[in-house]
């Protein structure tokens, strides 16, 4: 954590959008730092930035934050996550709804693509008054879904596709009855 604030009332005023913004910012700067914490990542540097191998290797961002504030490893995981993936003007318009402090409306927001939350976007921009749940901003929760077209479908498949797939499926484009 960059400077860890005096007394937990910094951290136990913010709302979770504001929780999820200040950790996902607070975990982009510091893998920028210790790129070895990244999790996942396969770097080929080494585990410690010590030669002689007696330093420990640097803690994650998540157990380092989980030590210095007082939220669990859990929820500091959660609000990186949902800080890293809500569009950044998603976030400010949401700042003063009271969808700024429900944790669950705000992991269903990240889990959307980008033109759904625009979408979204646009709707909080046109309601009258502050919605008080995001299906409050959903254009009728209780209307069945639309069917997806099959355009829908092959461009969700190829999102979803390996290179490998992609290039095959373009080499079946060239000549469909080859791949028969």
């Amino acid at each position: 954590m960059s400077t860890p604030p005096e007394n937990d009332n910094v951290f136990t005023s913010l709302t979770p959008l504001g929780r999820a913004r200040y950790l996902a910012r607070e975990k982009q700067v510091y893998e920028r730092c210790y790129p070895e914490t990244i999790h996942g990542a396969n770097l080929n540097i080494p585990q410690s930035r010590n030669t002689d191998g007696l330093e420990e290797p640097p803690p994650s961002f998540v157990a380092l934050a989980a030590a210095s504030t007082p939220w669990s490893r859990r929820t500091i995981q959660r609000a990186a996550r949902i800080g890293a993936r809500i569009d950044i003007s998603l976030m400010d318009a949401l700042a003063d709804t009271p969808i700024a402090r429900r944790t669950r409306d705000l992991e269903q927001i990240s889990d959307m693509d980008t033109d759904e939350q625009q979408e979204l976007l646009s709707r909080l921009r046109g309601a009258e008054q502050p919605p008080s749940t995001l299906s409050a901003l959903m254009p009728n929760p209780h209307a069945p879904l639309p069917t997806p077209s099959n355009l829908d479908r092959l461009k969700l498949i190829w999102r979803r596709s390996s290179r490998a797939e992609r290039d095959e499926f373009r080499e079946w484009l060239a000549d469909p009855d080859a791949g028969s």
